[in-house]
């Protein structure tokens, strides 16, 4: 009986020691999914002239946020929280660094083909001159 006690008292411990994010936290399942269109966001706004940045910092931001049904606050307490967790945030941009490489290798394909369509034009364009000349 006395085992069992310590049973479940070792058990009821184990079970509320676990790592649960607060209410006012994304989920972990969710985070992955904000970053990557944070950081979308942010590479857009760095490549814009400073004044455009600025203006349209803060409507992007926005539509991230009403997206993903969430707000800065809740975001900022967000990275806050997983921050402290950096196996959690190690996992976070694992998964964002392939969904940001697979974008990338998906526009460089679409790139290429459209090069492709524009050689192949550009080729029977010159063979075309060439001939009648």
């Amino acid at each position: 009986m006395r085992f069992l006690l310590i049973g479940c008292a070792a058990l009821l411990a184990f079970i509320s020691c676990a790592d649960r994010a607060p209410r006012d936290v994304i989920p972990k399942e969710q985070m992955p999914d904000v970053l990557l269109d944070v950081h979308l966001a942010d590479g857009l706004l760095a490549a814009m002239p400073i004044d455009s940045a600025r203006a349209y910092l803060e409507p992007y931001y926005e539509a991230i946020f009403r997206k993903h049904k969430t707000d800065s606050t809740v975001f900022r307490n967000s990275i806050t929280y997983y921050t402290k967790r950096p196996y959690l945030m190690n996992e976070f941009y694992g998964a964002v660094q392939q969904r940001l490489e697979g974008i990338n290798e998906a526009e460089q394909r679409t790139l290429e083909a459209q090069l492709r369509v524009q050689g192949q034009a550009d080729s029977a364009r010159n063979a075309w001159r060439l001939d009648s000349l």
